[in-house]
């Protein structure tokens, strides 16, 4: 037996029109993951790109329940709808804060990793993550420097707005009592109401230069 397993993750993921990458996205962290947690449907401000019910007009509802019935033999995949937390007009309430919780409140493993559905890591990438956390059990937040890419993988877009924001909070410890408080920006709070950023936090910055 290891004596250091790696520790389990909760992914939560918010998607409102995720084609084409919802399936793509599921699949890379599919291996890696203890629980996948998505939830779908949109922000009463998404109303106008949204069904008349607060769906996706693409179908991803549709493929997310097809991957979880033919891609999901571990049973790691969850999907909550607004109508699951007791939204009948199928919206959710607020700008994304509720959602967020709507994840992290289901969430049973060690850490909780935020992913947007066009958001991709590499393999190699996730394990090196995972071990980092295994090797510095105190770090309670883990912050990347995001790559934006744009038409495909040749090109890279850049601009002031894009380095102003070039840390995205994603990795959060999670535990009993700990709670999502804010998605703009993704804040979690332990036990005692601390910020974890404010603990033992690992930037975009140092990341970058692993």
């Amino acid at each position: 037996m290891d004596k250091n397993p790696l520790p389990n993750i909760t992914f939560g993921i918010i998607v409102l029109n995720g084609e084409p990458f919802t399936r793509y996205c599921l699949r890379q962290i599919y291996p890696h993951a203890h629980q996948i947690i998505v939830v779908e449907g949109a922000a009463p401000a998404a109303r106008n790109i949204s069904t008349s019910d607060g769906h996706s007009t693409d179908g991803t509802l549709q493929v997310l329940r097809d991957f979880q019935q033919y891609e999901d033999p571990d049973r790691k995949i969850t999907i909550i709808t607004a109508e699951d937390e007791g939204h009948p007009d199928g919206f959710w309430p607020g700008e994304k804060d509720e959602q967020s919780r709507a994840y992290a409140n289901r969430a049973t493993g060690d850490y909780l990793w935020q992913v947007d559905i066009d958001e991709f890591y590499r393999a190699e990438d996730i394990e090196s993550i995972l071990m980092l956390l295994v090797n510095q059990p105190d770090i309670t937040a883990v912050s990347f420097k995001q790559i934006t890419f744009w038409g495909g993988l040749d090109y890279v877009a850049d601009g002031w707005y894009l380095r102003a924001g070039a840390d995205v909070h994603r990795l959060f410890r999670w535990g009993r009592g700990y709670c999502y408080n804010t998605h703009r920006p993704p804040t979690v709070v332990n036990e005692n109401g601390q910020d974890l950023r404010t603990m033992t936090w690992v930037s975009g910055e140092t990341m970058a230069s692993k």
